[in-house]
């Protein structure tokens, strides 16, 4: 993680991540930036569903949301240590 948060990304990127790599000091840093990224999210990543898209019927993808989150942390990034 401490590479990914050197990286830099113009506008418009979307960047694919696991959900092993949950920093929502990151995500608020690329939002802001307009940075979009993708992930599986935790169990316990508390979030809200904005929008709902279409998935294709055969294929590994379950769901296709727009989300906010919603946990503490996400609300305050500087709670979680940098």
């Amino acid at each position: 993680m401490r590479i990914a948060h050197q990286l830099t990304f113009p506008p418009g990127t979307i960047v694919a991540m696991d959900r092993g790599y949950l920093d929502y000091v990151l995500y608020h840093r690329w939002t802001l930036a307009e940075v979009g990224f993708v992930t599986r999210p935790r169990t316990n990543m508390l979030h809200e569903v904005l929008e709902r898209r279409p998935v294709p019927m055969r294929g590994p993808m379950v769901a296709d949301e727009v989300i906010r989150l919603t946990g503490l942390q996400a609300a305050v990034p500087s709670l979680c240590g940098r």
